[in-house]
């Protein structure tokens, strides 16, 4: 559980900031997509070592990356210079799903 609450931390600090920097070009939503891709994947390795089902680990990691998130734009709601984004959650949702979902299909086969 060190890697995914480590990354919660480092998105926390990050969403902390009055505005974060972003390399040329990038699309703010791209960057929570992969944020939370990475979370959902750190999640899904950390719920394997409970003995769950390949499905209940995907959705528990779905859940977790996308709960931050709603977390994460409400903590931004108090941090002077940012505002919350109800499209960001779904960019981190989308990110996350798609993650895990990979990591379903390939521990299935």
């Amino acid at each position: 559980m060190v890697v995914p609450v480590g990354l919660m931390i480092m998105i926390a600090v990050a969403s902390h900031q009055s505005s974060t920097p972003s390399l040329p070009g990038s699309s703010d939503k791209l960057a929570h997509f992969t944020a939370f891709g990475l979370l959902a994947v750190a999640w899904w390795y950390a719920f394997g070592i409970q003995n769950l089902s390949l499905r209940a680990r995907a959705l528990l990691a779905v859940t977790a990356s996308t709960l931050w998130g709603v977390l994460d734009e409400w903590h931004q709601s108090f941090v002077p210079g940012r505002t919350p984004s109800a499209a960001d959650v779904v960019a981190d949702g989308l990110g996350a799903l798609l993650a895990a979902g990979l990591a379903w299909l390939r521990a299935a086969r």
